[in-house]
């Protein structure tokens, strides 16, 4: 059998088709119950579901269905690990860390700032809240869609979040203690699950189980004669 090589152009195309489509938008927190102003921006979080790491040089978001100016937010040139979750924040680099501590995060954990974004000549950060609800794409250098999320109105304080099949938990709207959600230290607290890569289910027919039970049990050995 004769076989033709793939025009490299074209496996170039392949590959990075391939690499996108482990992108997965899997949280969005649009409207922060915060009131604590320096950790009360919008959020949302990108997870890389794929088995290889994905450069994100040449990305950009916007929360408009087309990638313009001036909405369209440019990624400053780093790489999302296999399994690994991000969040883009819309605060200033000085806020971030208080904002980790906000939600117990580990100084580890990666967190793309509205400055960086700046830093790249693009918008800082499109809002998301809405009045009628919001979308996030994520597009890829080529301005193809690699991901995206629509939600309707913004309920305060509560992330929308969806699983790593890209569809919404139930409910669609965090609840602390389903799905890894969890409140926030601050006052009033949010609930969301913000860098969360342990408990990303995939949709039906799993569900989650609150609670604990017990039972006792007895065992027994037959005679011999």
């Amino acid at each position: 059998m004769t076989r033709f090589p793939i025009p490299q152009p074209a496996l170039v195309a392949l590959l990075a088709s391939a690499a996108h489509a482990d992108l997965v938008i899997t949280e969005v927190m649009p409207l922060s119950a915060h009131a604590n102003t320096a950790v009360n921006g919008d959020w949302w979080e990108l997870t890389n579901t794929g088995t290889t790491s994905v450069n994100l040089s040449g990305y950009k978001w916007d929360d408009a269905p087309t990638p313009e100016a001036p909405t369209v937010g440019l990624f400053p040139n780093l790489t999302i690990l296999a399994g690994e979750s991000i969040i883009i924040l819309e605060e200033a680099v000085e806020n971030v860390a208080a904002w980790k501590a906000a939600w117990g995060l580990p100084a580890a954990a990666r967190v793309v700032n509205r400055d960086q974004f700046t830093a790249m000549g693009g918008e800082g950060f499109s809002g998301l809240n809405g009045p009628n609800g919001d979308e996030v794409n994520l597009y890829d250098p080529s301005g193809a869609l690699a991901a995206h999320v629509s939600f309707g109105p913004t309920s305060s304080g509560r992330s929308r979040a969806f699983h790593r099949d890209r569809t919404p938990i139930y409910g669609l709207l965090s609840v602390a203690g389903k799905h890894g959600a969890k409140n926030s230290t601050q006052i009033p607290a949010d609930t969301a699950s913000p860098g969360n890569t342990t408990i990303h289910f995939t949709s039906a027919p799993l569900m989650y189980g609150l609670g604990n039970y017990a039972y006792r049990a007895t065992t027994s050995t037959a005679s011999r004669r």
